[in-house]
């Protein structure tokens, strides 16, 4: 059994992912070619942005557009609890915690609605809500919250393409890394918003600030995403949300075990974590058993001294110490899931239900 299965998804592809990739090869045209093209058209729509702007990665992605958001005062508002390129990212643009302030997440492991700031630490704000897991944020409170206080939402859907909340946010950041929900084999990112402004100001920062002249008009980077990763997400558009319809069927069936976290109605199950008093052994038990897992994430980012900011000084609710990710992907075996359920049924006595 393995957590992910990137070689069975390649298998799956295979012959349409071969032809693709040998027409990039054939074509001579390895960057900035029809095939990111046709793919930034193709994550624009779901999310009813009018651009999509393809990027090297996600982490790029966010730093690209905080980096045009943010000015010097302003805040960047993240949850504590989450992969650490999205804090890096913020901290990348502000280069101080003093402009970060990160809040609590709830079950549901986004950020806590309830818990957002009446006061920023400053006098504006960036709220960065994160689908962590592919399980989307209370996105009708945090558009309330933000259009009251001003703020602009930025999502990172690194985790979680095809899930139910496409259309929220000014601005959506998508991950394609092998693991991701909607995956290349190598890495890429994407950025989707309908500011023409951020368009132009993306579509030059990628590549070193250049405008179509080949004259450097501000400080950008290089943040390219090639052709044949372009051409291999291209072939599993299509299909890929079958596959998080397969995911969301296994974690149905470990729900009638488990409670796991607060699912939200059209989840993309990324991955499946749950809550465990006494991990260490339900760990044991899993490594007797030989079922893969990962812990996500050993720490709070709020509690990295590099990635420290302002405001919360500590998890109110503290999750690193409980969480655990067992296998729930799309190319399990009926055995394995089976598998996974008896070990679930033993050990579910150890869930942390609150």
């Amino acid at each position: 059994m393995k957590f992910v299965d990137v070689k069975a998804e390649y298998n799956f592809y295979k012959a349409e992912i071969d032809a693709a990739v040998s027409r990039v090869l054939s074509s001579g045209q390895y960057f900035f070619g029809k095939e990111l093209e046709k793919l930034e058209k193709n994550m624009a729509g779901p999310s009813g942005k009018s651009w999509g702007v393809g990027v090297k990665n996600a982490t790029d992605g966010l730093q690209l557009i905080l980096q045009y958001l943010w000015k010097p005062g302003t805040k960047i508002i993240l949850p504590n609890f989450g992969a650490y390129p999205t804090a890096v990212a913020a901290r990348n643009v502000t280069r101080t915690g003093a402009y970060i302030q990160y809040v609590d997440v709830d079950r549901s492991m986004t950020i806590d609605p309830n818990k957002l700031p009446d006061s920023f630490c400053g006098s504006k704000a960036i709220l960065l809500a994160v689908n962590l897991f592919g399980n989307d944020c209370d996105f009708q409170k945090l558009a309330t919250w933000a259009l009251g206080k001003k703020v602009t939402l930025v999502v990172d859907r690194a985790q979680s393409a095809g899930s139910a909340s496409e259309p929220w946010g000014a601005y959506s950041v998508y991950s394609f890394y092998p693991t991701k929900p909607l995956a290349s084999m190598g890495d890429g990112g994407m950025i989707t918003g309908n500011d023409p402004a951020a368009e132009k100001y993306l579509r030059q920062a990628r590549f070193y600030g250049q405008d179509g002249r080949k004259k450097v008009v501000q400080a950008g980077v290089n943040s390219r995403m090639d052709e044949i990763q372009a051409a291999i997400v291209n072939v599993k558009f299509d299909t890929f949300q079958v596959m998080t319809s397969i995911r969301e069927s296994i974690a149905a069936r470990y729900l009638e075990i488990v409670q796991g976290i607060t699912w939200r109605a059209g989840a993309a199950y990324h991955l499946f974590p749950v809550l465990f008093n006494n991990r260490e052994k339900v760990i044991a038990e899993m490594e007797k058993r030989k079922i893969p897992y990962i812990i996500n994430y050993e720490e709070h980012v709020n509690e990295m001294k590099q990635l420290n900011g302002c405001g919360l000084a500590h998890p109110g609710y503290r999750i690193n110490d409980k969480i655990l990710s067992i296998p729930c992907h799309a190319f399990m075996k009926e055995n394995e899931i089976q598998k996974v359920e008896e070990f679930l049924n033993d050990v579910k006595g150890y869930e942390a239900t609150e």
